[in-house]
């Protein structure tokens, strides 16, 4: 709507453009969810089985690098990532608290989920995913010499 300066708040054609585009910011994440889900779910059996099919050579972006029983863990992490980025954030401004300590217990989580399930074929990527994750709570902390008031004198 800053591209076209004609479109006027509060008329019908802003009310439409405006459905869009919440319907496109919820589709582009969820939607990615469900594809990732329904490439993954017909791969189960060509996985298990060590018989690799088309769909599973496709779709070996999303599954390579897990071991076979963790085929499914790529679709786990974007849910993660949904819930950090587009649902934590519906928590109103005021309650920034409540946002800082939901993300905090959902990584948190995340990490024991990752530590004991070692999802990876490789060690290393095992230890580098659960530091990487460990420290994610840490970003949603605010930093104290960013703050004015400590930069202050007495």
């Amino acid at each position: 709507m800053r591209q076209d300066a004609s479109v006027q708040c509060d008329t019908a054609e802003h009310d439409s453009i405006t459905t869009i585009a919440i319907f496109l910011i919820f589709l582009w994440p969820f939607g990615s969810l469900a594809l990732f889900t329904l490439l993954l779910i017909p791969c189960h059996k060509a996985l298990s089985t060590s018989t690799p099919t088309d769909l599973s050579r496709a779709a070996s972006f999303l599954h390579r690098e897990y071991e076979v029983r963790w085929y499914w863990w790529e679709a786990l992490d974007l849910l993660r990532k949904i819930i950090l980025t587009g649902v934590v954030v519906l928590i109103p401004e005021k309650r920034s608290f409540v946002r800082l300590v939901l993300a905090t217990l959902i990584c948190s989580c995340y990490t024991v989920g990752l530590a004991v399930a070692t999802p990876f074929k490789r060690i290393e990527d095992d230890v580098l995913a659960v530091a990487r994750a460990h420290k994610a709570p840490a970003y949603h902390l605010p930093l104290p010499h960013s703050h004015p008031a400590h930069l202050r004198r007495p």
